[in-house]
């Protein structure tokens, strides 16, 4: 048996393209850890099968109207969205689907750590970090700043750092500097304040 044969390998990457394209999208959308290539192989031809399930009456009713000998372009166009569009939509759609109240009171979060929650937002703070040896740091998480997402290390850049007086408060920005890049190993807690709060 070769594998390489024609049909073989369209049947291979007709159950495995969609799939991985919707595993690709779900862990750009919730980062997380890495998995094995064999798990993920598996995924991706389960997510394949859920793709041709919800397809199906579409597909009967393609390859009940000839569409390939009467219209080959629109036959085209269904193959693209059942193979690359669809699966792509029902990631979008299961992401919606996994974030409504109803479904979080009997659901864990799909996020894995608040760490991914809070600055995949992308909102702007100002942020007081104290750090394992106690010293804190100030400044804005804004526009220009980025945290790490899953699986690589927590780091966080600040594209402003503060001087924090003696109430806490943020007193002035440092001029002699572009910001920071605080490591999350060193990192014991971050307090946010809402920008404009400073």
């Amino acid at each position: 048996m070769d594998i390489w044969e024609v049909d073989k390998l369209i049947l291979f990457l007709a159950f495995f393209i969609p799939g991985f394209i919707s595993v690709k999208v779900y862990q750009l959308i919730y980062p997380g850890t890495e998995r094995p290539n064999s798990d993920m192989i598996t995924d991706a031809i389960a997510y394949s099968c859920i793709n041709y399930a919800i397809f199906s009456g579409p597909i009967l009713l393609v390859d009940g109207f000839n569409l390939l000998e009467k219209h080959p372009g629109w036959f085209v166009a269904f193959c693209i969205l059942a193979l690359f569009i669809a699966p792509i939509l029902w990631v979008v759609i299961w992401k919606w689907i996994r974030t409504r109240d109803i479904f979080q009171r009997n659901a864990p979060h799909p996020t894995a750590k608040p760490w991914d929650y809070v600055f995949a937002q992308r909102k702007q703070y100002w942020a007081k970090i104290t750090l394992q040896d106690k010293t804190v740091i100030g400044g804005l998480y804004g526009s220009k700043s980025f945290a790490s997402s899953a699986p690589a290390e927590e780091q966080i850049y600040l594209e402003e750092t503060w001087v924090i007086n003696k109430n806490g408060g943020f007193d002035r920005r440092k001029n002699d500097t572009e910001g920071v890049i605080i490591l999350g190993r060193d990192i014991s807690y971050i307090e946010f304040r809402k920008h404009g709060d400073a």
